[in-house]
């Protein structure tokens, strides 16, 4: 079977204001069904300062794996993924707090995923980071199992990017307030894999992708058959 979402993404952005610390809050349309994963992938930046991820929490007291939390030289902000595996207690509202090295404008960007039909533990395939200034985005990366699921974080070098997808790929939530995409697909193939995005112009962007292993269906034994001769 294939991993697929178990409802529809939600992002969510917040900007504006000056302090040394700010959260996001993203609220599902539903809670997360039990042996769900949840994955987070997040994006933020500051007006001057240090800025750097506190946490990421939810309204069931999950315990988030930061899997990429990258800053970015040329664009000047940090993308990343986060997940829990085999969800117990079904979350609804995430929260995603960043500090700051002094009180400034804080920008932080998120999009929280429900992914149904992955195996409930190691089913963190992919775990990888890129950067390039061109167009198309092609991040690339290789998968070990048929239909995983990509999530992909890409932090752009300007908040005003605009992107259409070229291989199956959607873009489930995009804000022009920071520079942050999100995108996602079922990937039927092991092996070789990318997300590619043609872009407006020629950016630089900085991505971070994560896969999802499916569940092993295990057919039934054949059941054996005694065959009597009568003579």
């Amino acid at each position: 079977m294939a991993v697929t979402k178990g409802q529809t993404p939600v992002g969510n952005v917040r900007s504006g204001g000056s302090s040394t610390s700010a959260s996001l809050v993203i609220t599902l349309g539903s809670i997360v069904g039990v042996g769900s994963i949840i994955h987070v992938g997040f994006g933020f930046s500051s007006t001057t300062g240090t800025p750097s991820l506190t946490s990421i929490t939810d309204d069931k007291s999950n315990i988030y794996i930061t899997d990429q939390n990258n800053f970015d030289v040329f664009s000047g902000g940090t993308g990343g993924t986060a997940h829990v595996l085999n969800v117990t207690n079904g979350a609804k509202v995430i929260t995603i707090t960043v500090g700051n090295s002094v009180a400034a404008g804080i920008g932080i960007s998120g999009c929280v995923y429900e992914l149904i039909g992955a195996l409930t533990t190691g089913a963190l395939d992919v775990n990888t980071t890129g950067a390039v200034s061109a167009n198309p985005l092609n991040a690339t990366f290789n998968t070990t199992a048929a239909n995983e699921f990509g999530c992909l974080t890409n932090f752009c070098s300007t908040s005003t990017g605009t992107f259409t997808q070229n291989n199956g790929w959607t873009q489930d939530f995009t804000e022009s307030a920071i520079g942050t995409f999100f995108f996602s697909n079922t990937l039927p193939a092991s092996g070789s894999n990318s997300c590619n995005a043609t872009g407006g112009a020629t950016y630089h962007n900085a991505w971070a992708a994560s896969t999802y292993k499916p569940t092993i269906v295990v057919p039934p034994a054949a059941i054996p058959r005694t065959i009597f001769i009568m003579g």
